[in-house]
């Protein structure tokens, strides 16, 4: 029979508690100095003059107000240098110096662009002039450098010529918001520049930089060395590098989807947990040396940063680092640090260093699911080992060697199960919240999952110790794959159960009576998702990057969990490369495309759709599909002429969708001629909304063709530029973002902008 150990004290939780929530609220809300100030002194005075519990309130009333009072007067007071007090003129076309503080991230050039790739990196901006003589400036900006090679490094001296430009908002529901992301790293502007306009003036110099290089090269060996002994496995090495080392860029964007869905996707971050095994396996070689924790532990502190810096000082490894220095600095004055305590001594370090880390996606997540496993895990697992319990009146040591390997399992399965749980508990309310998801699956998959992860991650750090000898890390390697395969096999096994992970839209954004069709921009394609009546219909998923980053955030945070029809408007990559990969990511009906013609001009992705067995069905001019609920959907194009056509956008659907007289008319990028052929076949031609796009070479948008439409609202896909005298409102879906259209019942359509 366990005994029960009460929680230890922890004096500082609820002080540094308070202060987290200050600084998320001063940020949030953007409340004002004043009550902040009033309220901060007033808790400094009752806690002195107070005792006990209403002294401990008054604290904490104290720390909120002063987190929030930390966090918002830099912005409403900024200093004279600050970016965001220079004059107009950042914005012009100035040049900027100042120093890389990021590690560097390279994209190489694909296709045309193959000799030259991109570089992003914040830069903390040293001085600035635009004709005259140098001033000083400080503040962080992104510097996205295009046409570019990789020899980029942290702590390199550069100048830039450029104006500020503030990140840009996203342009539909669910998608990046990189403003939002970068000003919660203290970064609020942005330089775009060319290669010709980007300039190193020195290789980077002091001590940090020169670590943080060798870093960069380190990390790159590592990848190359994880590799070797699965060429013929590529994919199990981008998931091993992944794991090991934090560069999940590296991992297919399906395999991520997978992990995302199943509650999963920490697990190809570098964060607190592989700090936990690094410092683990530290102690050990320690131990075996002969030394103890308590005096020689800080010894495994160089190990720790060095590791931060090899998985690129992402933030969750740095916290995981933060703590980690926090528990080696208790043991060498000699004072044990209970949890609790480690994790509010934690916060406020961080937030000491960084007060608008509190609004951080990622710190939050850290600290509430480490907060609720502190909490929690103790609780549940004595709840979950009772069934597998050994008889309370049998003495451990008396069991037999079965009883005592049975009691050592249900131990370790029943901890396991509830720091899954408490996990899963602690990040609910902000899945739900930031990413409106409830996934099911995320305590199996993580039960399995962390263990695995943990044996790949420890492998993986033995394959690098000895991986000057390529036989050593090709057997480790190989391994290893068993290991990633198995834990793949789960993730993927999980992600297709049925409702294992449902997205639900925020309230404004609930699927109505009336049909309503999302119109977005999708790379170089226009992406179309339709609801109606508890269903869901996608036209042109794009390529398979904008579907994994445009097209499937929108379908997310729309609630959109299966499709009842899915397909493409022409056979190009731009709208439909990704069709191929729907049928294995998420339920969907049957799928639909305008005759294929020859497909050799399409791509491969062309006769994999085609070849596989949610191949589509060809519409043609003429064909009427009822959607149910009064709602159908129209072909007007292609008919038997145009189907022979050469280019892709005179071969596309022409598609009306028709709603009880409300009509919204969808005619991608076709040219005069399809226009003529349409109008002289469809008497009734007229619709609500028109959305149209330039065509490859010919005119469009004729003065005939709006004439027999009569539209109200037109959309511009792409670059198409304003028909002359039209009467019609006008949409650049380009300059307005995504679109919500609305069929109602009584025939009017609404347009309306999402932001």
């Amino acid at each position: 029979m366990e005994k029960r150990v009460e929680p230890a004290r922890a004096p500082l939780f609820l002080p540094a508690l308070s202060l987290g929530l200050g600084c998320w609220a001063g940020g949030f809300f953007s409340l004002p100095l004043v009550p902040l100030g009033g309220a901060a002194v007033a808790g400094l005075l009752l806690w002195a003059c107070l005792r006990r519990a209403c002294a401990l309130l008054a604290l904490c009333l104290f720390c909120a107000a002063a987190g929030g009072l930390f966090l918002r007067l830099p912005q409403l007071h900024p200093d004279p240098r600050d970016l965001a007090a220079l004059p107009q003129a950042k914005f012009d076309n100035p040049t900027w110096e100042g120093r890389i503080v990021s590690v560097p991230e390279f994209y190489p050039g694909r296709g045309r662009n193959a000799g030259g790739g991109q570089a992003r990196f914040i830069v903390a901006a040293e001085r600035w002039r635009t004709a005259g003589e140098w001033s000083s400036c400080q503040g962080r900006f992104q510097a996205e450098i295009k046409g570019t090679d990789s020899d980029w490094r942290a702590g390199q001296h550069v100048r830039l010529a450029g104006p500020l430009a503030l990140p840009p908002l996203p342009d539909a529901p669910g998608r990046f918001n990189a403003r939002e992301f970068l000003a919660h790293r203290g970064v609020g502007y942005r330089v775009v520049v060319a290669g010709r306009d980007a300039e190193r003036l020195d290789a980077g110099g002091g001590m940090l930089a020169a670590f943080g290089r060798g870093a960069a090269a380190l990390r790159a060996w590592g990848v190359e060395k994880l590799s070797k002994g699965l060429e013929g496995d590529p994919l199990a090495a981008q998931v091993l590098a992944g794991i090991v080392l934090g560069q999940r860029h590296l991992v297919p964007a399906e395999t991520l989807f997978s992990f995302r869905d199943t509650g999963a996707y920490h697990l190809f971050s570098a964060n607190g947990g592989d700090v936990a095994l690094l410092m683990a396996a530290a102690l050990a070689a320690l131990r075996l040396c002969g030394l103890i924790r308590w005096r020689w532990g800080w010894l495994a502190a160089p190990v720790l940063l060095f590791y931060a810096l090899v998985a690129g000082s992402q933030p969750s490894v740095m916290r995981g680092l933060t703590a980690a220095t926090v528990v080696l600095a208790a043991w060498l004055v000699g004072r044990p640090i209970p949890a609790l305590h480690l994790w509010s001594l934690t916060l406020l370090a961080v937030l000491a260093l960084a007060p608008q880390a509190a609004l951080d996606l990622g710190f939050q997540f850290s600290f509430l699911v480490v907060l609720s496993m502190i909490l929690l895990t103790p609780r549940l697992a004595r709840a979950f080992s009772r069934p597998g319990a050994l008889d309370p009146f049998i003495p451990l040591r008396l069991a037999t060697p079965a009883q005592k390997a049975r009691h050592q399992a249900n131990r370790f399965a029943s901890r396991l199960l509830a720091a899954c749980t408490a996990a899963w508990i602690g990040a609910f309310g902000l899945e739900l919240a930031y990413f409106h998801q409830i996934c099911l699956t995320t305590v199996p998959a993580n039960f399995v999952g962390v263990p695995l992860t943990g044996l790949i991650f420890t492998v993986g750090l033995l394959t690098l110790a000895g991986a000057v000898w390529t036989p050593w890390a090709v057997l480790l390697n190989n391994a290893n794959w068993l290991f990633v395969k198995l834990l793949m096999g789960v993730v993927l096994l999980l992600s297709h159960i049925p409702h294992s992970s449902v997205y639900v839209a925020p309230g404004y954004y609930a699927a109505g009576p009336d049909p309503e069709i999302t119109l977005a921009t999708a790379g170089r394609g226009t992406m179309i998702l339709l609801r109606h009546g508890g269903k869901a219909w996608l036209v042109n998923p794009g390529n398979a990057y904008a579907f994994f980053h445009e097209v499937d955030p929108v379908r997310k945070y729309l609630g959109v969990n299966r499709l009842a029809g899915f397909g493409a408007t022409e056979w190009s990559a731009a709208e439909a490369g990704a069709a191929p990969l729907l049928p294995g990511l998420l339920p969907c009906g049957p799928a639909f495309a305008p005759p294929p013609g020859r497909l050799s001009h399409a791509g491969p992705w062309a006769a994999a759709w085609m070849d596989s067995q949610a191949a589509p069905q060809a519409w043609r001019a003429g064909d009427r599909i009822d959607l149910g609920g009064g709602l159908a959907v129209e072909v007007l194009s292609p008919d038997a002429e145009a189907t022979a056509a050469r280019l892709a956008a005179d071969r596309a659907l022409v598609l009306r969708f028709d709603y009880r007289g409300a009509r919204f008319l969808y005619a991608g990028h076709v040219g005069f001629g399809i226009e003529e052929r349409v109008a002289r076949a469809t008497p009734d031609l007229g619709s609500a909304v028109l959305a149209q796009g330039k065509h490859p070479s010919e005119a469009n948008l004729t003065p005939e063709w709006l004439e027999r439409i009569a539209p109200v609202n037109v959309v511009l896909l792409g670059a198409a530029r304003t028909p002359e005298d039209l009467r019609s409102a006008v949409w650049n879906l380009e300059e307005s973002g995504a679109l919500r259209i609305t069929l109602r019942a009584d025939g009017r359509v609404d347009v309306v902008p999402w932001r």
